[in-house]
């Protein structure tokens, strides 16, 4: 959830209107084949495969809330 709460960062704020076109994101990085120095095989094996980690970038608002109260972030409405 704290993956796709920080690739979500950029939709959430009305950059853009998924984390792969905000150009800056370490998602990129995670469905890239070019060398990185982000861990990237960690991350995939937390969604178990690179299509599972693209899928659930699809899914976001579900969860976010939650993740919200757990790291105590205010949340506003813009």
């Amino acid at each position: 959830q704290v993956i796709i709460y920080i690739h979500n960062n950029p939709v959430h704020h009305g950059f853009c209107s998924h984390p792969h076109e905000y150009r800056w994101s370490s998602y990129h990085s995670c469905i890239s084949d070019k060398t990185t120095k982000l861990k990237r095989d960690t991350v995939l094996e937390w969604f178990d495969c690179k299509e599972n980690f693209k899928a659930s970038h699809y899914n976001t608002t579900a969860g976010n809330t939650d993740l919200e109260e757990f790291l105590e972030v205010e949340t506003h409405s813009y």
